[in-house]
């Protein structure tokens, strides 16, 4: 259901592959509980482990390909 929300393409023309809808939905949540700017969210999701464990990625995570 997410996915249709979100308006994914064809994955069969390239480029790269689409985050994870569930990954995406959580970000938000950070976003609007904590009345975060992109900018500052990144921040807080590369600083603080709660964020990490809550989002389902490992610190080497975030800095490579999507989950």
């Amino acid at each position: 259901m997410l996915e249709d929300h979100l308006g994914y393409g064809d994955e069969k023309k390239g480029g790269r592959p689409p985050w994870c809808p569930v990954l995406l939905l959580k970000v938000l949540i950070l976003q609007r509980f904590f009345d975060l700017p992109d900018e500052e969210t990144e921040f807080q999701i590369l600083d603080r482990f709660s964020f990490l464990r809550f989002l389902g990625l490992r610190p080497g995570d975030v800095a490579s390909k999507p989950p």
